[in-house]
């Protein structure tokens, strides 16, 4: 297992990581494939035996159409899990252009060529990046001081 965060949680609440998600969505393509699959087993099977014995009827003809509308909420699901990714990738590209934005604008009426030539600038946006960091285990600090000096 990876050591990226599955949850944050803070006071108010708990946030999904896209890790999560990814995982989830994984999860969901296994088991859709797998459900499929198992389908295809089933008919071939079927058919197989209604080519020896015409007149046989499977007592398994329900499990089947239960397990096609699982599969069928399944993929439900997996489109909604994309839609969740994107907007949890949204929020985070947000966050970060917003928190570097403000930076880089503070920079910018303070004369300053770089954020690390004020040091008290620097320790508040190293604060904020590890803030950042906790709530998007993929965030980029070199990616976040890059645009802040640009």
């Amino acid at each position: 297992m990876s050591d990226e965060s599955l949850f944050i949680i803070n006071k108010s609440s708990v946030v999904l990581t896209t890790f999560v998600i990814d995982l989830f969505y994984s999860y969901m393509n296994h088991y859709i494939r797998d459900g499929y699959e198992k389908i295809e087993e089933y008919e071939r099977e079927a058919t197989e035996i209604r080519l020896i014995e015409p007149s046989w009827v499977s007592q398994e003809e329900h499990s089947v159409a239960d397990m096609q509308r699982e599969l069928n909420r399944a993929e439900s699901l997996r489109a909604e899990l994309g839609q969740v990714r994107g907007h949890i990738v949204h929020v985070y590209d947000r966050n970060f252009r917003d928190w570097a934005e403000v930076f880089r604008q503070t920079r910018l009426e303070l004369g300053l060529e770089k954020i690390e030539d004020s040091p008290e600038l620097y320790a508040a946006v190293k604060h904020v990046m590890t803030m950042l960091k906790e709530e998007n285990p993929r965030f980029s600090e070199s990616k976040f001081i890059k645009y802040i000096n640009n």
